[in-house]
């Protein structure tokens, strides 16, 4: 009698081990997936922080590039002026 409940007590907790390790192979690649989740997060994080700062340097040459259209305008409208003086 005390062999049989020793052998329900090894079956039963070979099964409870069983059953732990493949919860433990599952916590596992959950583990591995949400790493992976943050590292995509982190790069993500990274090239968005590359675009903001190409958007910043693109804005800067777009505000450059208006001055400099903006001050060839005043001079072709200075020299056709002073075209205009001396043609009368």
């Amino acid at each position: 009698m005390a062999r049989h409940e020793f052998e329900l007590k090894k079956a039963k907790l070979l099964r409870d081990i069983n059953s732990l390790q493949e919860e433990n192979y599952q916590l596992m690649i959950d583990v591995q997936i949400e790493k992976s989740r943050i590292e995509k997060r982190g790069k993500a994080k990274k090239e968005e922080k590359k675009v903001s700062r190409a958007m910043i340097e693109l804005r800067k040459k777009s505000v450059e590039f208006e001055t400099m259209s903006a001050e060839l305008m005043t001079s072709q409208s200075k020299r056709q002026e002073l075209k205009g003086n001396f043609g009368q």
